[in-house]
């Protein structure tokens, strides 16, 4: 099972790495300025765009979790790999964000700089989108484990142990947030192997199994899958709006948001294995898939440069409006980060570990 011979995973990941950009574009301001700093239209129309894109980060984790796991070459030793492999790019990318953060505020380079950049990244303080990474590595230390539970059980098991770890993670956080509750919950893992586990199911379960769930779950439509995406999405734009609006503040429901944005994330996941396993990947969608770890890694690098150097932001252009400027900044740093990305992927070490 070669990456390259499943166009709906190419394509995802080709979506999935021009919505990370987007959510970026659109998240910045609204998480370090109040609604009444950025004024109340522009919080909505950031904020609306962020929502609907919220699923992107889900299903990168469902995408490749998805492969893994479905791997028949899956050893200790290609997992050690794995781990080394991402707690290079880690350290790596960290420590030059965390250096580039410390020059953006002090407006100087100092010596000392350099070793508290690598200790900042140690404790989590380089740019905030480096969260993913802490995340792989943490899915890859239990990902022979988690390999073996599914390779020995039946596809009924994985389904009830992955709803056990929707309810703990997804809806008993939900619930805690819209009634104000503080429901004692013990079924907590952590919500991205969830994620790791609904790719698994969706890519496909055992098909040797004979429970039937493998099918209930090819049977539902695109149409189906489609309705519940715009549903979801709907919702969460809604409740955004009307929160904003009512108490001058965004909604906690959405933007701390799982249920809805689960089911974003498999609707998408669903939609385009339905839909795009038969659309040809060409050479500039391989070359995108082929630079998504990369334009994710290196993206931020040009919204600080346009946000915190240039004062460029999505609320700078009053005249074309913020929809617009959103749209032009997403294209012109998806560019920026693509080509270089592309020319990252040429160096030797780098390409390595890319």
């Amino acid at each position: 099972m070669t990456r390259d011979r499943i166009n709906y995973i190419e394509w995802l990941r080709i979506v999935c790495a021009i919505a990370v950009v987007g959510i970026h574009i659109t998240m910045t301001q609204p998480n370090n300025y109040s609604v009444a700093e950025i004024g109340t239209c522009n919080y909505l129309v950031l904020t609306s765009v962020y929502v609907l894109i919220q699923w992107a980060v889900p299903v990168f984790l469902m995408i490749s979790r998805n492969l893994l796991l479905h791997s028949h070459m899956m050893s200790f030793s290609k997992v050690k790999k794995m781990i080394s492999r991402m707690t290079v790019v880690l350290l790596l990318f960290g420590s030059i964000f965390a250096l580039l953060e410390q020059v953006f505020e002090k407006k100087t380079v100092e010596l000392w700089m350099l070793p508290n950049s690598f200790f900042l990244t140690l404790q989590q303080k380089s740019w905030s989108h480096l969260w993913y990474l802490y995340v792989l590595i943490g899915i890859y230390v239990i990902l022979m484990p988690l390999k073996k539970f599914v390779d020995n059980s039946s596809n009924r098991e994985i389904c009830v142990f992955t709803a056990i770890l929707v309810i703990g993670n997804v809806i008993v956080p939900t619930i805690n947030i819209v009634f104000e509750t503080e429901i004692e919950n013990y079924m907590l893992l952590t919500q991205y192997v969830t994620y790791v586990l609904l790719g698994y199911i969706i890519g496909g379960l055992h098909g040797d199994d004979s429970d039937g769930i493998k099918n209930a779950i090819s049977a539902l439509s695109g149409g189906a899958w489609i309705g519940l995406w715009m549903l979801a999405s709907a919702t969460k734009v809604i409740i955004q709006c009307l929160t904003v609006m009512e108490s001058g503040k965004g909604s906690a429901l959405i933007l701390e948001d799982r249920m809805f944005t689960m089911i974003q994330a498999l609707s998408v996941f669903c939609i385009f294995k339905k839909y795009m396993d038969n659309v040809c990947v060409k050479k500039m969608a391989k070359s995108i898939s082929r630079c998504s770890f990369g334009i994710y890694l290196i993206h931020p690098f040009f919204i600080n440069l346009l946000y915190k150097m240039m004062k460029i932001t999505p609320t700078s252009f009053p005249l074309v409006g913020t929809g617009v400027a959103i749209l032009l900044l997403w294209f012109l740093v998806f560019v920026l980060s693509w080509e270089v990305a592309s020319v990252m992927l040429k160096i030797s070490g780098l390409k390595e570990i890319l």
